[in-house]
């Protein structure tokens, strides 16, 4: 595995632009902060000591916020490309993973030839899935929430979108539960093996009785 480098100073140099963008987009600030806030609620970051792994291989990954499309909904981008000191990355140090979902033309064409059709998603498919702790270190950010606050490190505690081997982790994770738990949901496995793709699901059944 490439070596990775330092990248606290580009992680602190983006930072700061990002905040003097949010302190002129007061909007943007409001929606950012109550992003942030979200993540570490949830339990999907926490702040560490940068002592803690002083010694020990670690990166800092550069974000910032984005709306989608057409809305005014609001999440961040987490930069696992971007380059250390010695001009590696994150992502560079990560495998993709083989494919493991099913091939999308097999899935539309089994959901549209069946009476009874379904169509979900999984709600932060990502954030749900813990990563272990003594891999977090690879996973920091800088964040506050005001120019008048400590800068703080902390690490996201979750499989991170932005990275190279995250997609395969989240489906590799649900096959997991199928194996663990198929034995207690039949059904349920059967959809999570054969009929998701990223994190929507289409599925069907030959039965309309609810009993």
């Amino acid at each position: 595995m490439p070596e990775l480098g330092s990248t606290h100073a580009i992680a602190l140099r983006r930072f700061l632009n990002l905040e003097k963008k949010l302190q002129a987009d007061p909007y943007l600030r409001v929606k950012d902060i109550d992003f942030m806030a979200d993540y570490q609620k949830l339990g999907h970051m926490s702040p560490c000591h940068p002592s803690t792994f002083a010694h020990k291989p670690h990166f800092y990954i550069p974000h910032h916020g984005i709306f989608k499309s057409g809305s005014d909904k609001l999440r961040t981008v987490f930069d696992g490309s971007c380059k250390s000191s010695n001009g590696v990355s994150l992502n560079d140090c990560l495998h993709t993973g083989p494919a493991l979902q099913q091939d999308i033309v097999d899935i539309i064409l089994s959901f549209r030839t069946h009476p009874v059709v379904f169509s979900t998603d999984i709600c932060m498919m990502f954030r749900n899935i813990l990563i272990r702790p003594d891999q977090r270190r690879y996973q920091l950010i800088l964040w506050r929430s005001s120019p008048d606050q400590p800068l703080l490190t902390y690490a996201l505690n979750t499989v991170t979108y932005g990275l190279r081997s995250s997609p395969y982790h989240a489906i590799r994770t649900l096959i997991q539960l199928a194996d663990d738990e198929g034995h207690r949901y039949p059904a349920a496995a059967q959809v999570l093996r054969k009929s998701i793709f990223v994190c929507d699901m289409r599925f069907h059944s030959v039965c309309t009785s609810t009993g």
